[in-house]
C-alpha cells in the first residue's frame, strides 16, 4: 500500500495510519469510557497536539451528529449512536481509505442518509471509500464501483449502475437483491454515483491486494481464494458477498493491523 510492506520493520504503524476500519458491531471497536474520550483516543495516540486533537473531535462529532452526546458514556447510547460513535472516532484518524462493514446496520433512515452524505463529501475530497454489505442497498447507488464475491472469488467487478441494470438477474440468484425490485428505487436514491476518478496505466494504486487467499479453517478450506484488487485516491466501491462471510473476511485481514 503506498509502496508500503507491512511485513517490513515499522510497516504496520504506516499501514494503520492510513487506514480506517469501522466495525458492524461498534462494541467490538469502543474501548473508552465518554464519547469524547473515544474520538480523541486515535489523534491521542498519533501524538497529535492537543488544539488538534481538539478540532479533530469537535468536526468528527458533527459529522455524525454526536456533538450534543460528547460528554455521555458510550454505552449509555443507543445500538444506531454507538455505531455513529464508532465512526466518529475513526474519522478523528483522518487516514485517505476508510473501510465500513455494514456502515447502516443500526442506523435510522435519517443517520443512514446523513453518512450517505458524509462518504460522498469524503470521497470528494479525495477519500478512498470501501463499503462492505451482504446485500444491495442505498451505498450501491452512491458507490461508483461494486465488487460481487461468491465462494471466495470475484465474480463481478464494474460501476454500480451498470451491474445493477445488466446483472440483476445473476443478483437476485444471489440473494444481494431480492426477487421483485424496481429498478427505479435505486434512480430515485437522494445520492447517485457520480463519475469515479479517471485512472490512467500511470497512476499508482493507494492499496494493492495481490493473491489473497484466507481460511479460518484449513479444513473447510478457503473462504478467500486467489483474490486480486486495486484501489485508488477518491474511489468509492462497495464489496458485496454472503453476510459474515467474504466481504466482513476481507475487511478483517486488511483492518487486523488497523486493530492488532
Amino acid at each position: 500500500m503506498n509502496d508500503i510492506d507491512p511485513e517490513e520493520d515499522g510497516g504496520i504503524r504506516q499501514v494503520t495510519e492510513r487506514i480506517g476500519v469501522v466495525f458492524q458491531d461498534p462494541d467490538a471497536q469502543l474501548v473508552q469510557g465518554r464519547v469524547e474520550d473515544e474520538v480523541a483516543f486515535g489523534p491521542e495516540n498519533m501524538r497529535c497536539d492537543k488544539k488538534e486533537v481538539e478540532h479533530r473531535v469537535a468536526e468528527s462529532l458533527d459529522a455524525v451528529d454526536l456533538s450534543d452526546y460528547r460528554m455521555d458514556n458510550v454505552h449509555n447510547l443507543s445500538g444506531g449512536q454507538r455505531q455513529r460513535a464508532a465512526i466518529a472516532a475513526v474519522l478523528s484518524l483522518e487516514t485517505p481509505i476508510l473501510v465500513l462493514d455494514e456502515p447502516a446496520a443500526s442506523l435510522d433512515a435519517t443517520a443512514k442518509e446523513r453518512l450517505l452524505l458524509l462518504l460522498n463529501k469524503l470521497r470528494g475530497q479525495g477519500c478512498t471509500i470501501v463499503t462492505l454489505s451482504g446485500r444491495i442497498d442505498e451505498f450501491a447507488a452512491a458507490a461508483g464501483r461494486l465488487i460481487v464475491l461468491e465462494h471466495g472469488k470475484i465474480i463481478l467487478d464494474g460501476p454500480s449502475q451498470h451491474l445493477l441494470e445488466r446483472e440483476r438477474v445473476s443478483l437476485v440468484k444471489l440473494g444481494l437483491l431480492p426477487d421483485r425490485i424496481q429498478r427505479e428505487g435505486y434512480a430515485s436514491s437522494t445520492l447517485e454515483a457520480e463519475g469515479q476518478p479517471q485512472i490512467g496505466s500511470s497512476v499508482k494504486p493507494l492499496l494493492k491486494i495481490k493473491d489473497l487467499s484466507y481460511a479460518y479453517d484449513l479444513n473447510k478450506g478457503d473462504v478467500l481464494k486467489n483474490i486480486n484488487l486495486s484501489l485508488y485516491a477518491g474511489e468509492w466501491l462497495l464489496l458485496c458477498g454472503k453476510t459474515g462471510r467474504e466481504d466482513d473476511t476481507v475487511a478483517s485481514v486488511h483492518g487486523s493491523a488497523h486493530t492488532s
